[in-house]
Protein backbone atom coordinates (compact mmCIF):
# COMPACT_ATOMS: atom_id res chain seq x y z
CA UNK A 1 0.00 0.00 0.00
CA UNK A 2 1.51 3.22 -0.98
CA UNK A 3 1.71 6.34 1.41
CA UNK A 4 -0.95 8.69 -0.09
CA UNK A 5 -3.48 5.47 0.48
CA UNK A 6 -2.22 5.18 4.30
CA UNK A 7 -2.27 9.22 4.87
CA UNK A 8 -6.11 9.07 3.33
CA UNK A 9 -7.30 5.64 5.68
CA UNK A 10 -5.49 7.38 8.53
CA UNK A 11 -7.37 10.86 8.18
CA UNK A 12 -10.87 8.59 7.29
CA UNK A 13 -10.48 6.71 11.22
CA UNK A 14 -9.09 9.86 12.83
CA UNK A 15 -12.43 11.88 11.89
CA UNK A 16 -14.21 8.24 12.34
CA UNK A 17 -12.87 7.89 16.08
CA UNK A 18 -13.03 11.53 16.85
CA UNK A 19 -16.61 12.44 15.91
CA UNK A 20 -18.02 9.43 16.93
CA UNK A 21 -20.95 10.93 19.06
CA UNK A 22 -21.77 12.88 15.55
CA UNK A 23 -24.06 9.68 14.74
CA UNK A 24 -27.20 10.50 17.31
CA UNK A 25 -26.93 14.01 14.93
CA UNK A 26 -27.61 12.21 12.10
CA UNK A 27 -30.29 9.90 13.62
CA UNK A 28 -32.06 12.86 15.19
CA UNK A 29 -32.37 14.90 11.49
CA UNK A 30 -35.54 16.07 10.11
CA UNK A 31 -36.29 13.41 7.78
CA UNK A 32 -38.74 15.45 5.27
CA UNK A 33 -35.75 17.96 4.95
CA UNK A 34 -33.36 15.15 4.02
CA UNK A 35 -35.86 13.56 1.74
CA UNK A 36 -35.83 17.18 -0.16
CA UNK A 37 -31.98 17.55 -0.63
CA UNK A 38 -32.18 13.78 -2.09
CA UNK A 39 -34.49 15.07 -4.07
CA UNK A 40 -32.71 18.71 -4.92
CA UNK A 41 -29.22 16.69 -5.99
CA UNK A 42 -31.34 14.08 -8.05
CA UNK A 43 -32.54 17.52 -9.83
CA UNK A 44 -28.95 18.20 -9.90
CA UNK A 45 -28.41 15.03 -11.77
CA UNK A 46 -31.19 15.60 -14.56
CA UNK A 47 -29.90 19.15 -15.08
CA UNK A 48 -26.38 17.83 -15.66
CA UNK A 49 -27.75 15.29 -18.13
CA UNK A 50 -29.28 18.06 -20.05
CA UNK A 51 -25.99 20.46 -20.40
CA UNK A 52 -24.28 16.97 -21.83
CA UNK A 53 -26.89 16.88 -24.48
CA UNK A 54 -27.03 20.39 -24.95
CA UNK A 55 -23.31 20.05 -25.89
CA UNK A 56 -23.80 16.75 -28.17
CA UNK A 57 -26.36 18.40 -30.15
CA UNK A 58 -23.88 21.68 -30.83
CA UNK A 59 -21.42 19.28 -31.99
CA UNK A 60 -23.85 17.65 -34.23
CA UNK A 61 -24.13 14.52 -32.16
CA UNK A 62 -28.27 14.06 -32.00
CA UNK A 63 -29.07 11.53 -29.28
CA UNK A 64 -31.68 10.79 -26.86
CA UNK A 65 -31.89 12.19 -23.28
CA UNK A 66 -31.99 8.61 -22.01
CA UNK A 67 -28.74 7.33 -23.32
CA UNK A 68 -26.84 10.45 -22.09
CA UNK A 69 -29.02 10.31 -18.57
CA UNK A 70 -28.26 6.77 -18.41
CA UNK A 71 -24.11 7.31 -19.09
CA UNK A 72 -24.26 9.80 -16.88
CA UNK A 73 -26.07 7.99 -13.42
CA UNK A 74 -23.20 5.14 -14.01
CA UNK A 75 -20.54 7.94 -14.02
CA UNK A 76 -21.58 9.53 -11.11
CA UNK A 77 -22.11 7.00 -8.95
CA UNK A 78 -18.87 5.43 -9.71
CA UNK A 79 -17.06 9.15 -8.70
CA UNK A 80 -18.97 8.45 -5.34
CA UNK A 81 -16.81 5.61 -4.15
CA UNK A 82 -13.38 6.57 -6.09
CA UNK A 83 -10.22 8.77 -4.92
CA UNK A 84 -11.35 12.31 -5.75
CA UNK A 85 -14.63 11.58 -7.48
CA UNK A 86 -12.45 10.85 -10.41
CA UNK A 87 -14.76 7.85 -11.33
CA UNK A 88 -16.76 10.61 -13.67
CA UNK A 89 -14.19 10.72 -16.40
CA UNK A 90 -15.84 7.23 -17.08
CA UNK A 91 -18.63 8.94 -18.91
CA UNK A 92 -17.53 8.52 -22.24
CA UNK A 93 -16.77 4.83 -21.37
CA UNK A 94 -20.09 4.30 -20.01
CA UNK A 95 -21.39 6.50 -23.23
CA UNK A 96 -20.22 3.70 -25.68
CA UNK A 97 -22.05 1.03 -23.70
CA UNK A 98 -25.45 2.91 -24.69
CA UNK A 99 -24.08 4.17 -28.03
CA UNK A 100 -23.05 7.48 -27.41
CA UNK A 101 -20.27 8.62 -29.83
CA UNK A 102 -16.48 8.48 -27.52
CA UNK A 103 -14.82 11.58 -28.96
CA UNK A 104 -18.18 13.64 -28.81
CA UNK A 105 -18.35 12.41 -24.92
CA UNK A 106 -15.01 13.27 -24.19
CA UNK A 107 -15.29 16.51 -25.40
CA UNK A 108 -18.67 17.53 -23.83
CA UNK A 109 -17.22 15.98 -20.49
CA UNK A 110 -13.98 18.31 -20.36
CA UNK A 111 -15.21 21.28 -21.30
CA UNK A 112 -18.18 21.21 -19.39
CA UNK A 113 -15.78 20.63 -16.65
CA UNK A 114 -14.07 23.73 -17.49
CA UNK A 115 -17.08 25.34 -16.49
CA UNK A 116 -17.54 24.09 -13.42
CA UNK A 117 -14.20 24.53 -12.44
CA UNK A 118 -14.46 28.89 -12.79
CA UNK A 119 -18.20 28.78 -11.08
CA UNK A 120 -15.89 26.40 -8.34
CA UNK A 121 -13.14 28.75 -8.58
CA UNK A 122 -16.28 32.08 -7.94
CA UNK A 123 -17.81 30.17 -5.46
CA UNK A 124 -15.00 28.87 -3.23
CA UNK A 125 -13.40 32.27 -3.29
CA UNK A 126 -16.37 34.01 -2.66
CA UNK A 127 -16.84 31.63 0.68
CA UNK A 128 -13.42 32.67 2.02
CA UNK A 129 -14.11 36.46 1.81
CA UNK A 130 -17.63 35.50 3.55
CA UNK A 131 -15.76 33.79 6.10
CA UNK A 132 -13.02 36.66 6.85
CA UNK A 133 -15.49 39.20 6.76
CA UNK A 134 -13.34 41.64 4.71
CA UNK A 135 -14.34 45.57 5.74
CA UNK A 136 -13.33 46.55 2.42
CA UNK A 137 -15.46 46.37 -0.49
CA UNK A 138 -12.45 46.70 -2.69
CA UNK A 139 -11.78 42.96 -0.94
CA UNK A 140 -14.98 41.88 -3.29
CA UNK A 141 -12.96 42.36 -6.15
CA UNK A 142 -10.34 38.94 -5.43
CA UNK A 143 -13.29 36.62 -6.60
CA UNK A 144 -13.83 38.62 -9.65
CA UNK A 145 -9.94 38.32 -10.59
CA UNK A 146 -9.58 35.04 -9.98
CA UNK A 147 -12.33 33.95 -12.08
CA UNK A 148 -10.76 36.17 -14.74
CA UNK A 149 -7.87 34.22 -14.24
CA UNK A 150 -9.10 31.34 -14.49
CA UNK A 151 -11.00 31.92 -17.54
CA UNK A 152 -8.49 33.34 -19.82
CA UNK A 153 -5.95 30.32 -18.93
CA UNK A 154 -8.72 27.44 -19.68
CA UNK A 155 -10.20 29.30 -23.05
CA UNK A 156 -7.50 31.88 -24.14
CA UNK A 157 -3.45 31.26 -24.56
CA UNK A 158 -3.43 34.50 -23.03
CA UNK A 159 -1.72 32.73 -19.86
CA UNK A 160 1.37 30.18 -21.47
CA UNK A 161 1.90 28.18 -18.13
CA UNK A 162 0.70 24.69 -18.96
CA UNK A 163 -0.72 22.45 -16.02
CA UNK A 164 -0.09 18.68 -16.97
CA UNK A 165 -3.34 17.22 -14.84
CA UNK A 166 -6.18 19.89 -16.59
CA UNK A 167 -4.51 19.91 -19.82
CA UNK A 168 -6.62 18.03 -21.17
CA UNK A 169 -9.87 20.08 -19.77
CA UNK A 170 -8.42 23.31 -21.46
CA UNK A 171 -7.47 21.30 -24.60
CA UNK A 172 -11.22 20.49 -25.36
CA UNK A 173 -13.03 23.79 -23.37
CA UNK A 174 -11.35 26.02 -26.58
CA UNK A 175 -13.57 23.42 -28.82
CA UNK A 176 -16.82 24.93 -27.16
CA UNK A 177 -16.38 27.92 -25.78
CA UNK A 178 -18.73 29.86 -28.49
CA UNK A 179 -21.26 27.52 -25.75
CA UNK A 180 -19.56 29.18 -22.70
CA UNK A 181 -23.00 31.87 -21.82
CA UNK A 182 -25.27 28.88 -22.51
CA UNK A 183 -22.87 26.63 -20.18
CA UNK A 184 -22.57 29.08 -17.59
CA UNK A 185 -25.89 29.92 -17.08
CA UNK A 186 -26.74 26.23 -16.65
CA UNK A 187 -23.88 25.41 -14.25
CA UNK A 188 -24.71 28.17 -12.20
CA UNK A 189 -28.66 26.73 -11.72
CA UNK A 190 -26.58 23.64 -10.94
CA UNK A 191 -25.35 25.21 -8.07
CA UNK A 192 -28.43 26.47 -6.71
CA UNK A 193 -29.72 23.20 -7.03
CA UNK A 194 -27.01 21.74 -4.72
CA UNK A 195 -27.34 24.49 -2.75
CA UNK A 196 -30.56 23.76 -2.13
CA UNK A 197 -29.33 20.42 -1.04
CA UNK A 198 -27.29 22.03 1.36
CA UNK A 199 -29.63 24.33 3.17
CA UNK A 200 -32.32 21.25 3.26
CA UNK A 201 -29.58 19.17 5.14
CA UNK A 202 -28.90 22.07 7.25
CA UNK A 203 -33.24 22.41 7.89
CA UNK A 204 -33.26 18.92 8.81
CA UNK A 205 -30.46 19.40 11.60
CA UNK A 206 -31.97 22.76 12.62
CA UNK A 207 -28.88 24.81 11.81
CA UNK A 208 -29.43 28.63 11.25
CA UNK A 209 -27.75 28.84 7.66
CA UNK A 210 -29.14 30.81 5.40
CA UNK A 211 -29.90 29.93 1.58
CA UNK A 212 -26.83 32.05 0.41
CA UNK A 213 -24.65 30.76 3.18
CA UNK A 214 -25.38 27.29 1.77
CA UNK A 215 -24.23 27.94 -1.75
CA UNK A 216 -21.26 29.46 -0.54
CA UNK A 217 -20.00 26.64 1.60
CA UNK A 218 -21.09 23.91 -1.08
CA UNK A 219 -18.47 26.18 -3.51
CA UNK A 220 -15.96 26.09 -0.46
CA UNK A 221 -16.00 22.21 0.93
CA UNK A 222 -16.91 20.31 -1.80
CA UNK A 223 -13.28 21.21 -2.89
CA UNK A 224 -11.98 18.77 -0.42
CA UNK A 225 -14.57 15.68 -2.18
CA UNK A 226 -11.70 15.91 -4.91
CA UNK A 227 -8.71 15.71 -2.89
CA UNK A 228 -7.59 11.70 -4.78
CA UNK A 229 -6.52 10.14 -0.93
CA UNK A 230 -9.68 8.53 -0.32
CA UNK A 231 -12.96 7.51 -1.91
CA UNK A 232 -15.22 11.22 -2.86
CA UNK A 233 -11.99 12.79 -0.03
CA UNK A 234 -13.74 10.44 2.29
CA UNK A 235 -12.53 12.13 5.95
CA UNK A 236 -11.14 15.37 4.25
CA UNK A 237 -14.77 16.47 3.12
CA UNK A 238 -15.60 15.49 6.92
CA UNK A 239 -12.76 17.39 8.86
CA UNK A 240 -13.26 20.13 6.23
CA UNK A 241 -16.87 20.58 7.20
CA UNK A 242 -15.98 20.70 11.05
CA UNK A 243 -12.84 23.48 10.66
CA UNK A 244 -15.00 25.79 8.55
CA UNK A 245 -18.37 25.06 10.61
CA UNK A 246 -16.28 26.12 14.01
CA UNK A 247 -15.92 29.40 12.57
CA UNK A 248 -19.92 29.79 12.38
CA UNK A 249 -20.08 28.53 15.77
CA UNK A 250 -21.05 24.75 14.76
CA UNK A 251 -19.85 22.29 17.30
CA UNK A 252 -17.38 19.90 15.63
CA UNK A 253 -19.71 16.54 16.16
CA UNK A 254 -22.58 18.74 14.62
CA UNK A 255 -20.59 19.66 11.53
CA UNK A 256 -19.42 15.85 10.96
CA UNK A 257 -22.90 14.84 10.79
CA UNK A 258 -24.19 17.62 8.38
CA UNK A 259 -20.97 16.01 6.32
CA UNK A 260 -22.24 12.82 6.54
CA UNK A 261 -25.88 13.96 5.60
CA UNK A 262 -24.55 14.97 2.77
CA UNK A 263 -22.51 12.17 1.73
CA UNK A 264 -25.47 9.99 2.29
CA UNK A 265 -28.43 12.20 0.51
CA UNK A 266 -25.81 12.64 -2.56
CA UNK A 267 -25.05 8.92 -2.79
CA UNK A 268 -28.75 8.11 -2.58
CA UNK A 269 -29.42 10.39 -5.16
CA UNK A 270 -27.26 8.77 -7.35
CA UNK A 271 -27.88 5.29 -6.27
CA UNK A 272 -30.10 4.80 -9.70
CA UNK A 273 -26.69 4.78 -10.96
CA UNK A 274 -25.80 1.12 -9.72
CA UNK A 275 -28.72 -0.13 -12.27
CA UNK A 276 -26.81 1.66 -15.35
CA UNK A 277 -23.39 -0.02 -14.59
CA UNK A 278 -24.97 -3.33 -14.06
CA UNK A 279 -27.55 -2.95 -17.62
CA UNK A 280 -26.64 -3.99 -20.72
CA UNK A 281 -26.84 -0.89 -22.60
CA UNK A 282 -29.12 0.21 -25.50
CA UNK A 283 -31.73 2.40 -24.11
CA UNK A 284 -34.52 2.26 -26.18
Amino acid sequence: MDFKKLVGIAVLFLIIFAFKDSVKYVLEADLKFFLLSVLSYFSLNLLLAYRMLYLFEKLGENTDFSKIFSAHMAAIVTSDVTPGRSGYLAFPKFGEKYGLNFRVSTASLFSTQAVEMIVKVFGSSLAVLYLLSPEELVALSFPAFLTVLASLYLWTDAIPIKFKRIEKIREYSKLTRKYIPELLVLTVIGWFLVGAQWFFVSKAMNLNLSFFESMLLQALLSLAMFIPLTPAGAGFFEGGTAFVFSTLGIPPEKAIAFALLIRASTIIADSPGIYFILSRGRVS
